[in-house]
């Protein structure tokens, strides 16, 4: 990348908003954490990181959001690597987990069965890990060079 072009993205720090953490505080928005976190996660080169990171942070700039979050900054990144063609690094990226609307139903099944909270969050526990060895399997499947869509 050249150095014009990193020049210019300083500015995303200062246009987007901040990010609000889980624990309810907030910190400035930094795009080179978008670029750090996928070469840590990914393996991906630091020039095409750092690539990867400028369209997040303009497509970020489409939604002219008051804040940001850690989840919603991931899923536009797992987009943007769809868009890019890496298959493999947004499997490597991805967060596995359960929407709100499945684990509310989840809750409403278990509590209708067994009227208690109870070990709720084992059998919450095991479909998140079921959705974690689907993920891990299909990084093998596509490093093994099967097509998996």
């Amino acid at each position: 990348m050249k150095m014009s072009a990193l020049d210019n993205i300083m500015s995303f720090d200062e246009l987007l908003p901040n990010v609000v953490r889980s624990d309810g505080t907030t910190q400035t928005f930094d795009w080179s954490a978008i670029s750090k976190n996928l070469q840590k996660e990914t393996g991906m080169q630091k020039e095409t990181a750092e690539e990867i990171a400028i369209l997040v942070c303009r497509e970020l700039l489409k939604f002219k959001l008051s804040y940001l979050t850690a989840p919603l900054i991931r899923e536009v990144t797992c987009i943007v690597l769809l868009q890019g063609g890496y298959i493999l690094e947004r499997f490597k990226y991805t967060r596995v987990g359960m929407p709100v609307f499945e684990l509310d139903l989840e809750e409403s099944r278990w509590l209708k069965k067994w009227n208690d909270e109870d070990n709720l969050d084992v059998t919450i526990g095991e479909k998140v890990l079921e959705e974690y060895h689907k993920v891990k399997n299909a990084i093998y499947e596509i490093e093994q060079g099967e097509n998996v869509t």
